[in-house]
């Protein structure tokens, strides 16, 4: 449940006394602009935005998705020249 008071007039806050961890990630420039942007267009704060998408994709999904970001690495194999 959220708080109406918060640091930014018009943002919702936790309740007090809500335990959370700090969580640090750094991203594009433009990615964060975007999250900026749902954020207040929400009403909450940034952290709070991505908690809550990260919650419904949890909520929806079971887990959140394993992403194939990086193909995977080729080993090689040095072989001595004859």
């Amino acid at each position: 449940m959220l708080n109406g008071m918060s640091a930014i007039k018009g943002r919702a806050r936790r309740p007090e006394n809500t335990p959370t961890v700090l969580f640090q990630a750094r991203v594009n420039s433009a990615i964060r602009e975007e999250v900026n942007a749902a954020a207040t267009a929400s009403g909450v704060s940034s952290g709070m935005y991505l908690e809550a998408l990260l919650r419904m994709t949890l909520e929806a999904e079971g887990q959140l998705p394993v992403l194939d970001l990086f193909p995977p690495r080729q080993e090689e194999l040095h072989i001595p020249a004859a």
